[in-house]
């Protein structure tokens, strides 16, 4: 009797987990969601850290914020900076003429190639595109680098501005798509964007104790760094 008895009282209960099982599956759940929680945030913050930053585009006269000042301390990193930044500038103000040249030919070349009429007889004034692209530029020096004993230097520095080589080919998609010429000029000249900042080098000689820009250098599409941004 007793034996069916127990057998009976235990049949009666009912039946689930233990307290003591329950608390385990909380405890590895929070567990689980911690850790996945964990590893969101961490894989965010990685993309955070790749995303590359660059300067308000709306103000050309800010490059990357992250940059350090240059500073030049001696006496010819001081007359070094200041040829580069007075050739750069003028690159800025639209006064090169090696790089108008460069632009505005490219310009011309690609109007041609794509309708096969030229920019002229569009009534496109490559030299007025060239300008307009030039003005675009924003640079900012990052150190200088002398070689006293070679009498050479060379300046490294940070450079963007609008993405003339895409506004040109957008140019004669349009062209080619049968869009006004002047119209498809000002539509992709409006609607351009600053491109991908790049790191650019410019070199210098020692000449007759003058530090001068190696002219034959910059002049040479192949040498020219600064070419890379608008052709």
């Amino acid at each position: 009797m007793g034996k069916r008895a127990a057998q009976s009282k235990a049949a009666s209960r009912p039946k689930g987990k233990s307290p003591a099982v329950v608390v385990g599956i909380i405890v590895a759940a929070f567990v689980a969601f911690t850790v996945i929680l964990g590893a969101i945030v961490a894989f965010d913050s990685f993309l955070d850290e790749r995303d590359p930053t660059y300067g308000d585009v709306d103000d050309t006269e800010v490059i990357g914020s992250d940059h350090e000042i240059y500073a030049p301390e001696t006496d010819d990193e001081k007359a070094i900076f200041d040829v580069a930044t007075t050739r750069l500038g003028s690159v800025a103000s639209g006064n090169d003429e090696v790089l108008h040249a460069a632009i505005a030919n490219d310009f011309a070349d690609c109007v041609l190639s794509y309708t096969g009429e030229s920019a002229a007889s569009l009534g496109l004034d490559a030299d007025a595109y060239a300008d307009w692209a030039m003005r675009s530029l924003v640079y900012e020096v990052d150190w200088v680098y002398v070689d006293g004993e070679a009498d050479e230097a060379t300046v490294y520095y940070y450079a963007n501005s609008y993405r003339s080589y895409d506004v040109a080919r957008e140019v004669c998609y349009a062209i080619a798509d049968g869009v006004d010429a002047q119209e498809a000029l000002s539509n992709a000249c409006e609607n351009a964007e600053m491109g991908y900042e790049l790191f650019l080098t410019v070199d210098l000689e020692k000449a007759g104790g003058t530090w001068r820009i190696d002219e034959s250098e910059w002049a040479d599409p192949s040498e020219n760094d600064l070419l890379w941004l608008f052709t």
